[in-house]
């Protein structure tokens, strides 16, 4: 259900479809795509409960990984992620960059809150 309210955000933002078109995907970028893409991953799940009991609303955390062929376009691309969901009151927590050579592959990660 995250995942797809995130993919849900994401593919509503024009600035992310021009950068990436319907390249947005759970878990893993598959062998035939090639960047620039999304990959949405669930970090965790923490069911929120009180002392009556659950709460019935969760707390995801949301791997948000942007794919670029240049470090200048991984960048552009988190940026526009980061703007969009920002705008629908998730929470941006962490943000890291890798780069692997063996595929010649740019990364931004960012790990977002998500409450549903």
């Amino acid at each position: 259900m995250s995942i797809a309210t995130t993919r849900t955000y994401l593919t509503a933002s024009q600035s992310i479809t021009a950068l990436v078109g319907p390249q947005i995907y759970p878990l893993a970028l598959p062998e035939d795509a090639g960047p620039p893409a999304i990959v949405l991953k669930i970090v965790s799940l923490d069911p929120e409960n009180s002392l009556t009991g659950p709460t019935g609303q969760d707390a995801y955390t949301i791997l948000v990984e942007n794919h670029g062929t240049s470090y200048a376009q991984a960048q552009q691309l988190a940026a526009a992620v980061r703007a969009c969901l920002a705008a629908q009151n998730m929470v941006m927590q962490a943000q890291n960059e890798e780069y692997d050579s063996l595929v010649r592959l740019y990364l931004v990660s960012q790990h977002w809150l998500l409450w549903s």
